[in-house]
């Protein structure tokens, strides 16, 4: 069926009225060949069968099923068209009729040249960046890209030039098959919706040319290269009256915009890839620096423990001792994990795996988990670096481990677990640090000895010096380490009535007493010449927050410093 309108019988209303069923045609093909996004489109979305052929079937439903969907639709093949009678396309048709009577009717051709800018083109004036863009965005840069591709027959559809591109499409798939059946059938379907007079989409040609593509086809004479005629054409019209035009226009400056935008995205996801991947090393890092001791397997005869942890003590000093700069009072860690003495070291540590645990006594059990405190404090500080501020801490003190006896320690482990009597990190809270089934929780040292606060190291400048604490000496050596502490860390001013304190003071109140007289009582044991004359009521206490500025100090009769 088709419409039947009367025209009036001027020459110029017909040439406006077949203008207009062009642009109808046009119109339609933009509403369904391409999509809202111009970056969703793919050669897919215009080259399906369905899409090419004009062979549709629209006899299949029925005209009150059609004008229920959309009164509006004009189906696109020009010869089956809907019914006259319907009084909204006609109102639909006067009205492209009246805009169109206003507008200079287009004309298509590949030898004219278009020297009428589009409306949506920028002019040179008002965008310096025109130069650049073309250097760094060509032709054929364009025809490669699917996206830039997609922009770019979005700006050719608003130039009623959409077919160029769509058969430009169509001629490089062509030449994509392999198979000649197949390309029989593609080559129809190129000839049917391009070449073939008053078809869907049709391009401009030589009658010659049509004859000759139409002559081959019927005699089944398909070749590849059939169609470059018409694609180098179509390349060439394209290149110099659409490129420049689609360059100044406004969908390369959106095209522009979306490169930003995703740009931008892909940065923040490097980004955030990129702290995931470091995350991960890290974790993967402390995982594996986690047990220091497991590295290597003890074949041998086990010693005493005690024995085992000052040899430990002492291999520690010495190679501390060796890259220790009296100039910046700080130790090269990192040169000595290089060095064949630290893994020697570390292989000696492997000892600890198979030592028994119990049945040694309160001395021996203290003195042997000092020094591995200490020990272990030092080796993570080798492998991992030195903690620099409370987090880093934190994760050093809980992740940093040996195998000891079987069982797995950490220096949280030790400290509050072992040498502080199975006591919470925080005095103010109640219970115990290890769980009650935990079996390590049997060889925690009671009763709790305060003076280990003053032997456990930390490599800090309030720090305890590193030494080796030996058995048969300890008491003696515990008292010096604790008096030598107090005495260069306590300050008192009289005049304020006010006593600084170190932190430990603050961190672990209870483990020197119930309250501030026990406190005072335990100061004026080791600085008698100054807490006995004091009064606890009359004096405040402040405490000094701790500096984590690496520093370490030698005081063993075994280190050569």
């Amino acid at each position: 069926m088709q419409y039947k309108i009367k025209l009036q019988e001027n020459h110029k209303l017909k040439m406006k009225y077949q203008t207009l069923k062009n642009s109808i045609s046009r119109s339609e093909m933009l509403t369904d060949g391409i999509t809202e996004d111009p970056t969703e489109i793919t050669e897919n979305t215009y080259l399906t069968d369905s899409d090419l052929s004009d062979e549709v079937d629209i006899e299949s439903e029925s005209d009150e099923r059609k004008s229920k969907k959309n009164p509006l639709k004009i189906i696109r093949n020009q010869k089956r068209v809907s019914s006259p009678e319907s009084g909204a396309i006609k109102k639909h048709i006067t009205n492209k009729t009246n805009h169109l009577l206003n507008q200079k009717p287009r004309t298509t051709s590949f030898i004219s040249n278009r020297n009428e800018k589009s409306k949506n083109t920028i002019p040179d004036s008002e965008d310096p960046n025109i130069n650049k863009i073309q250097e760094t965005i060509s032709f054929e840069n364009i025809l490669s890209d699917p996206i830039k591709l997609a922009y770019f027959k979005d700006f050719l559809c608003e130039q009623f030039s959409q077919e160029l591109v769509l058969c430009l499409i169509a001629i490089q798939k062509f030449k994509s098959i392999s198979d000649s059946s197949k390309m029989l059938i593609h080559s129809t379907i190129i000839f049917k919706k391009f070449i073939r007079p008053e078809s869907l989409f049709e391009i401009n040609l030589n009658i010659e040319v049509r004859n000759q593509i139409q002559e081959r086809i019927l005699k089944n004479d398909i070749e590849i290269t059939m169609f470059d005629q018409i694609e180098n054409t179509i390349l060439e019209d394209l290149k110099n009256n659409y490129y420049t035009p689609f360059i100044r226009s406004t969908h390369m400056a959106l095209y522009q915009k979306h490169k930003n935008n995703e740009e931008e995205k892909e940065n923040t996801t490097n980004q955030k890839t990129q702290q995931k991947e470091i995350k991960a090393i890290m974790v993967s890092k402390r995982r594996e620096h986690s047990t220091l001791n497991e590295g290597y397997v003890f074949k041998g005869i086990s010693r005493e423990p005690h024995v085992i942890g000052e040899e430990l003590a002492e291999l520690m000093i010495d190679m501390c001792a060796a890259h220790f700069s009296i100039s910046t009072e700080q130790i090269d860690f990192d040169q000595i994990s290089q060095t064949i003495i630290f893994r020697r070291f570390v292989i000696a540590t492997s000892e600890l795996q198979v030592i028994s645990l119990d049945n040694i006594d309160y001395p021996e059990r203290l003195a042997l988990f000092i020094n591995i405190y200490n020990v272990l404090f030092v080796h993570s500080a080798i492998v991992s670096g030195v903690p620099t501020d409370k987090a880093t801490k934190t994760r050093f003190m809980n992740e940093s481990k040996y195998n000891i006896g079987g069982y797995l320690f950490s220096l949280s482990d030790i400290k509050h677990g072992i040498l502080r009597g199975n006591r919470p990190k925080r005095n103010w809270r109640s219970g115990s640090y290890f769980k009650p089934k935990d079996k390590r929780a049997n060889l925690q040292v009671v009763p709790l000895d305060p003076r280990i606060h003053f032997a456990l190291t930390n490599l800090t400048i309030q720090s305890a010096p590193l030494r080796v604490y030996y058995l048969d000496r300890l008491n003696d050596e515990l008292e010096n380490t604790t008096k030598s502490f107090l005495l260069k860390n306590v300050r008192v001013s009289i005049k304020s009535k006010k006593i600084l304190l170190p932190k430990v003071f603050r961190s672990s109140p209870k483990d020197f007493g119930q309250n501030q007289k026990d406190i005072f009582r335990f100061l004026s044991r080791y600085i008698p010449d100054l807490f006995q004359e004091l009064s606890p009521n009359a004096f405040t206490i402040k405490f000094i927050g701790s500096n984590l500025s690496p520093m370490l100090v030698f005081e063993s009769e075994y280190s050569s410093i």
